[in-house]
């Protein structure tokens, strides 16, 4: 073997940071195998994240529009139960760190707000604006706030 490794596999060690590792495993482990759900209340799973291009397309097409700082929010009343989030950002916004930055703060943004949003489902897309710096979580979350609020509003 390698000079300094032990011929034979170790156990877990009972302390240190390895530890709270495999007791959180445990903790999942037996989670899942009772049918409980890990995630907490402000997840974002598959079902409510825009996916397909044919979706984009028909919210971009058939949705009202949000003008705010940071991002052009489309709007329409979903189709289904559940309100689903979709986020553009494209090269002109910057590198990929810097949409991932954008993209990262809006789906964080739309998990903390997903409860204040009216009873109806709806399909938001975000577009966000070049020459703008990605926002903080904070401020994504104000101007959905805000944009919804507009959405809310009666015509």
């Amino acid at each position: 073997g390698h000079q300094g490794w032990s011929p034979r596999p170790q156990r877990s060690p009972a302390q240190g940071p390895e530890a709270h590792c495999r007791d959180h495993r445990r903790q999942v482990m037996a989670a899942g195998r009772r049918g409980l759900s890990t995630a907490g209340p402000a997840t974002f799973p598959k079902a409510a994240r825009v996916r397909r291009r044919a979706d984009y397309v028909a919210i971009q097409s058939q949705g009202t529009r949000h003008f705010t700082r940071h991002f052009v929010m489309v709007v329409r009343r979903a189709s289904e139960g559940l309100s689903r989030l979709g986020i553009t950002a494209s090269k002109q916004v910057g590198g990929a760190v810097v949409r991932n930055r954008w993209k990262r703060a809006c789906r964080e943004a739309f998990r903390h707000e997903r409860g204040a949003f009216p009873n109806v489902a709806l399909d938001l897309v975000l577009i966000a604006k070049k020459d703008q710096q990605p926002p903080s979580v904070a401020e994504a979350r104000d101007q959905l706030r805000s944009a919804l609020r507009r959405f809310q509003r009666p015509p």
